[in-house]
């Protein structure tokens, strides 16, 4: 029993360490600056009170319209703004002392902003981890070849199904066959290449139209070294502008599998499963729209929390280690304030 709460301990403080040493430190072993860095910031007590990364929002812009979008680009007062390069090497001055990753992702299509590869390039530059999330529609030729020339470490792809009913059902305006096509050349291109990097993520959403092909799926990426994540999908109604609720969207949920985030009450009703992640730690990872504002989490799009912008802040790291900011974090980690009470992740 012992031995089982520090096993339990040893991998909550160091985050799975084999895990981290086969998705970086052997991948990045042919840069030793970085590699340090990476030690330092995954071992070290006193990097551990800081954000496991920072989520930096290119563009507010989307190609696809998908049905239960988590961060609907429209809905955002800024939509169709673009974060500049020279903006983003400004916020990267700043959190460059508060995390050792950047994810790209948040609003809308990474790819869309032609500057994305000079800002994975300048994270590269920092020694620090760049981590792109996309929905795989542009991964053509050209930007296949820039992943590669940018040392790109992760990049995560959105797939959900492996049909083109199931698939095309809920990515509205995308096209199975060319994603797909898109995907195995990057995959072969890799191998060609002889190349560690980047580790390619796919995060497959179960759907009640995709939920009968999840294994073949998980087989058929597993087979050509991609990591296959499956998450259920979130309804989002804390996000929704049409009015609609759980019973409206009940036809997307794949009820009695293990990975729904919902279920069906003795009325017959959805609701989210009792239990679900009662704690939550999304609000360790804070968001930096394209005009600068700093969100608890990528949850609150409509910035329910004011807590002010990164254009304003002088010293992140301070801001970040106030008991202000302290607090706050407290507060979404135990689900007290308004919109963690509702949100579900």
């Amino acid at each position: 029993m012992i031995i089982n709460v520090i096993r339990k301990v040893y991998y909550k403080v160091y985050r799975y360490p084999l895990t981290w040493f086969i998705e970086f430190a052997i991948p990045n072993v042919n840069n030793p600056r970085k590699l340090i860095r990476g030690i330092k910031w995954k071992i070290l007590p006193k990097y551990k009170q800081f954000p496991p990364f920072i989520v930096i929002d290119p563009i507010v812009n989307c190609n696809l319209d998908c049905p239960l979008c988590s961060i609907p680009p429209k809905l955002h007062s800024n939509y169709g703004l673009k974060l500049s390069l020279e903006d983003f090497k400004k916020h990267l001055d700043k959190i460059k002392e508060v995390t050792n990753k950047v994810f790209f992702c948040h609003a809308g299509e990474p790819f869309l902003n032609k500057d994305l590869f000079e800002m994975v390039k300048l994270v590269n530059r920092a020694n620090m981890i760049s981590w792109v999330g996309t929905n795989g529609t542009l991964l053509n030729r050209s930007n296949a070849k820039m992943i590669f020339e940018n040392d790109l470490d992760i990049l995560q792809i959105s797939f959900d199904g492996f049909s083109k009913e199931s698939y095309e059902k809920y990515r509205i305006g995308a096209d199975f066959d060319q994603v797909l096509i898109g995907i195995d050349e990057l995959v072969k291109t890799k191998k060609k290449l002889r190349r560690r990097k980047p580790l390619i993520e796919l995060t497959f959403l179960l759907n009640s139209f995709n939920v009968h092909e999840v294994e073949i799926a998980r087989k058929y990426f597993s087979n050509i070294g991609i990591t296959f994540l499956l998450k259920g999908i979130n309804l989002n109604i804390h996000r929704r502008n049409d009015g609609k609720e759980h019973q409206d969207l009940a036809h997307w949920i794949a009820i009695g599998h293990q990975y729904s985030k919902y279920e069906k009450d003795k009325d017959g009703n959805i609701v989210q499963k009792a239990g679900f992640k009662d704690k939550c730690d999304t609000c360790l990872k804070p968001v930096i729209t394209c005009n600068g504002d700093i969100l608890l989490c990528c949850h609150d799009i409509f910035k329910s929390i004011n807590l002010g912008n990164i254009n304003d802040t002088y010293d992140l790291k301070e801001f970040w280690l106030s008991e202000k900011y302290k607090n706050i974090r407290r507060m979404a980690t135990e689900r007290e304030l308004p919109l963690c009470k509702k949100c579900g992740v």
